[in-house]
């Protein structure tokens, strides 16, 4: 048998017998080891069983993103702050209600922002006066939305974070944050900006405006899945 210097894996050995049965068909056996990585890789090795030809090693697989995800959603869903909001059963709609208004906030300025950029909508305002109008707003309530979202992966992690509408939601909000920032800065620097790049500012238009009905969509399929 391998000595004790061996950690776990499982070694397929192909064995061959001692004496007049040498020339008998090989037996194939499946031994759990435990194995070094330089042993992994393949090594021969006398013992009193016989001779070993070939070691095949079959490594463990990889962390498991899942599982490791679904072990951190246990952990958190038995910690104390998460036992509170699943016990006290008004945290959680009074949480959902205050989000779903900032949602709504946010969903509004950016929609009157977004269409004076595609052009379709208050054109007798100047891009420069939209944005700096709406999108103060939209930084108000992104706080209370990321506080109110915690408070519900918190008390339902399962949820949230295993749910795969979540994670696009998650994703589109990063990148549609992004293209708000940038929108604005630019406006900041030059109050022209957009006006003298129409086509520029009606594809940040339609790609934000398309991010926020995407994450409004997510958000309530999270419920469904």
């Amino acid at each position: 048998m391998p000595g004790p210097g061996y950690a776990g894996g499982i070694l397929r050995l192909r064995l061959a017998p001692r004496g007049n049965r040498a020339k008998k068909r090989l037996r194939e056996t499946s031994l759990r080891m435990t194995a070094t990585p330089n042993q992994a890789a393949g090594t021969e090795y006398s013992g009193r069983q016989g001779r070993c030809d070939r070691v095949v090693f079959r490594p463990r697989s990889g962390v498991d993103v899942n599982e490791a995800l679904q072990n951190f959603c246990d952990w958190l869903s038995n910690t104390s702050i998460s036992l509170t909001i699943q016990t006290i059963t008004w945290i959680i709609p009074a949480v959902q209600t205050v989000h779903i208004l900032c949602v709504a906030l946010v969903m509004s300025c950016m929609a009157m922002m977004d269409l004076r950029l595609i052009g379709v909508a208050g054109r007798k305002y100047s891009m420069s006066r939209t944005v700096s109008r709406f999108v103060p707003w939209v930084w108000c309530a992104v706080p209370v939305l990321l506080a109110t979202g915690i408070i519900l992966i918190i008390g339902e992690p399962s949820r949230e974070l295993l749910n795969p509408y979540f994670r696009t939601k998650m994703a589109s909000l990063a990148v549609v944050i992004l293209i708000t920032f940038f929108v604005q800065w630019q406006n900041t620097k030059d109050a022209n900006y957009w006006e003298a790049r129409k086509i520029a500012a009606g594809a940040a238009g339609v790609v934000s405006l398309l991010l926020w009905v995407g994450i409004v969509t997510c958000g309530r399929w999270i419920a469904y899945y």
